[in-house]
C-alpha cells in the first residue's frame, strides 16, 4: 500500500539555537512520504540561513519567508494553506520528533476514517536536551469522542497533533487573533466534530527553556480568556454550559498567580477587596466557582511539588494533562 503524503509544518522565528535539531528530527523520520514546510518569520538571527541550508540538501523542504513576524498562528496557517498532504503535522522549532513518531501517528489515524486528529504523550526536555519529565493523558479523556475535555483539561492531553487536513479545512485553522490559547481553540473546535486517536507513549520532545513563548504569561493568560469567551459565545446549543465554571477556573487560577508574582507585597491587600467586590456583583457565580477552583488548585500544587522533588532527586516527573 502506498503511504499518504504527510505535510509537517514548522514555524520559525529567532530560534537558531534549536532549529537545526528540529529540522533534522523530521528529515530522519522513518515515514517516507513527507513534505516539510518551514515558515520563516523574518528572523534577526541565523534562522533563515539554517533553513536554506537544509532546503538545499533535501528536496522535500519547502521554505516560506514572511516579510515580518506575524505570530505562530499565522505561520502555521500559511504552512497549512501551502501544504499538499492528506495529513498535517505540527512541530515547533525548538522541539524534536522521535524517529518513528510520524509513522506511529499515521498507523493510528488510518484505523478510522472519522478521526480528526491523532496525538501522543510527550517527553519534556530542558534546554540541554535532557529528559526531565513526561506529559501524558488519561485514555478516557484523550481519545475517542472527547468533546468538552479540552475545555475541562481534567487529564485531556493533546500534544502536537497530526490532523486529517480535510477536517481541518472544515472547522477552520488557528485563530490568528489569539496569542494564547490558540491551540486549545482549534482542539476544541475539531474535537467538537470528530473523534480523536491517541498513541499512549511519548513520541516527541517538548523543550522548556527561558525563551519559550510560554514565558509571555500575561499576554497568554489574557488571550486564553478570549478563547474561552469565544467558545462559550459560539456554543448556541449550550453543549458546554455544564462545564463553564470548570473551564474558567483554569483562567482565574492563572490570573491570580500572575497578580501574586507581579506584586507579592500588595497581593493580599488587593485580592480581598477584589473578592468582596465580585461577591457583591455576582454572588452565585463566585460560589459556583469555589469548588472547581479549589480542585484544580490542589492538582496544580501537587504537580508543582512533584516537579520540585523530581528536580531535587534528579528523576523524571509525570504530569497528567496540560
Amino acid at each position: 500500500m502506498k503511504e499518504d503524503k504527510i505535510s509537517v509544518i514548522i514555524p520559525s522565528y529567532n530560534n537558531a539555537r534549536f532549529l537545526g535539531e528540529a529540522i533534522k528530527s523530521i528529515i530522519n523520520q522513518t515515514y517516507p512520504n513527507l513534505e516539510i514546510i518551514i515558515v520563516e518569520g523574518n528572523s534577526s538571527d541565523s534562522s533563515l540561513e539554517i533553513v536554506n541550508g537544509y532546503a538545499k540538501k533535501d528536496s522535500r523542504i519547502v521554505v516560506i519567508v514572511q516579510d515580518r513576524n506575524y505570530g505562530v498562528s499565522k505561520a502555521r496557517n500559511d504552512g497549512i494553506l501551502a501544504s499538499t498532504g492528506k495529513f498535517v503535522a505540527i512541530l515547533d522549532s525548538d522541539d524534536v520528533m522521535l524517529p518513528g513518531r510520524i509513522d506511529e501517528l499515521y498507523q493510528e489515524i488510518i484505523k478510522n476514517d472519522n478521526y480528526g486528529l491523532v496525538h501522543s504523550d510527550v517527553f519534556v526536555i530542558n534546554e540541554n536536551g535532557r529528559i526531565i519529565g513526561k506529559i501524558i493523558g488519561k485514555e478516557q479523556y484523550s481519545q475517542g469522542y472527547i468533546r468538552g475535555e479540552v475545555l475541562r483539561r481534567r487529564g485531556c492531553h493533546i500534544g502536537y497533533p497530526m490532523f486529517r487536513k480535510k477536517f481541518l479545512d472544515k472547522v477552520g485553522y488557528y485563530d490568528e487573533s489569539l496569542r494564547g490559547g490558540e491551540d486549545y481553540d482549534l482542539y476544541s473546535r475539531i474535537t467538537y466534530e470528530y473523534p480523536v486517536a491517541y498513541v499512549r507513549k511519548p513520541l516527541i520532545l517538548y523543550r522548556r527553556h527561558g525563551s519559550n513563548a510560554s514565558s509571555k504569561l500575561n499576554l497568554m493568560v489574557s488571550h486564553y480568556k478570549k478563547y474561552l469567551d469565544k467558545t462559550f459565545e459560539n456554543d448556541t446549543k449550550l453543549s458546554y454550559s455544564s462545564i463553564k465554571n470548570e473551564a474558567y477556573a483554569h483562567y482565574y487560577i492563572d490570573k491570580i498567580n500572575l497578580e501574586f508574582q507581579d506584586n507579592k507585597r500588595s497581593f493580599l491587600i488587593n485580592v480581598i477587596p477584589g473578592l468582596l467586590h465580585s461577591l457583591q456583583k455576582d454572588r452565585i457565580t463566585v460560589f459556583n466557582m469555589i469548588f472547581p477552583v479549589l480542585r484544580i488548585l490542589f492538582y496544580r500544587i501537587n504537580t508543582i511539588i512533584r516537579k520540585k522533588i523530581a528536580a531535587y532527586t534528579n528523576t523524571i516527573y509525570t504530569q497528567v494533562g496540560w
